[in-house]
C-alpha cells in the first residue's frame, strides 16, 4: 500500500494496435484464465491509488468490455478513449493526464503489456520519491532498475504534468527523462520483472508457467 499521506495517480497505457502480436488485440488474451490487462491493472488496484486512468485506443471495445466490472466495483478507476492513439504513445499519456485531480503529487506511467509488475515496486518508487522530498533533493523522476537496466513504471513528480500533458510523438516520456536526466533516481530492485513486456504470442506463452 502507498503512503496514505501521499496522492498519486497511476495511468495505464492501454492504447496499442498490438500490431507485433499477430493474433489481434494482445490485452485481452488469456494468461492462466485472466485476460492480461487484468494482471497489469491488479496491483494498481491493491496500491490504492488515487486515481487510476486507463487510456484506450486500437482495440478499445474489446478492452472495454474486459474494464466495465473492475469500473463498477471501484470508483477511483476511469478510462478515456484516446481518439489520436494512432499518433504515438505520448499522446497517450497526454489524454491521461488531461483527467488527473489538482491534488495529485505524482503520477506513474504504467504498461499494460507488463503483467509481472507487482505492487513492492510501486512501493518502493513512492517511498523513494517521500524520501527525496522530504530531503528536498532535486529527484523528481524515479524509475526502477535491474542490474542497471532502468525498467517500468516510472513515477514523475508534479513539477512535469504540464510536459507530460504537452507530449506528442511515438517515444512517450523518454524524451522527457532525458531532459531532467539530473533530476532521475534510478531505484535498484531485485527482479527482472520490470522488464518484461508481452510483444509476440510466444512471450505470453512463456508467462504461463510464472503466473
Amino acid at each position: 500500500m502507498l503512503d496514505d499521506r501521499q496522492k498519486f495517480t497511476a495511468i495505464l497505457l492501454a492504447a496499442g494496435q498490438s500490431s507485433r502480436f499477430e493474433d489481434g488485440a494482445k490485452l485481452t488474451h488469456l494468461i492462466n484464465g485472466k485476460p492480461l490487462i487484468a494482471w497489469t491493472l491488479a496491483p494498481l488496484i491493491e496500491s490504492k491509488f488515487e486515481q487510476i486512468i486507463i487510456v484506450t485506443g486500437g482495440h478499445a471495445k474489446a478492452i472495454n468490455s474486459i474494464l466495465s466490472p473492475f469500473e463498477t466495483q471501484h470508483k477511483n478507476i476511469r478510462t478515456i478513449h484516446n481518439e489520436t492513439y494512432n499518433d504515438g504513445m505520448s499522446t497517450s499519456i497526454a489524454s491521461g493526464m488531461s483527467l488527473i485531480k489538482s491534488n495529485i503529487e505524482g503520477v506513474f506511467i504504467c504498461l499494460a503489456d507488463m503483467p509481472m509488475i507487482k505492487v513492492e515496486i510501486f512501493t518502493k518508487l513512492s517511498n523513494a520519491y517521500e524520501e527525496e522530498r522530504d530531503n528536498q533533493s532535486n529527484k523528481t523522476i524515479f524509475r526502477p532498475a535491474y542490474e542497471g537496466q532502468p525498467g517500468h513504471p516510472v513515477l514523475f513528480s508534479k513539477k512535469h504534468f504540464s510536459n507530460l500533458s504537452s507530449l506528442n510523438g511515438d517515444k512517450g516520456a523518454k524524451e522527457l527523462i532525458q531532459q531532467n536526466k539530473d533530476e532521475l533516481k534510478l531505484i535498484s530492485v531485485n527482479s527482472s520483472d520490470i522488464l518484461i513486456d508481452i510483444d509476440k504470442k510466444e512471450d505470453l506463452y512463456k508467462l504461463q508457467s510464472k503466473k
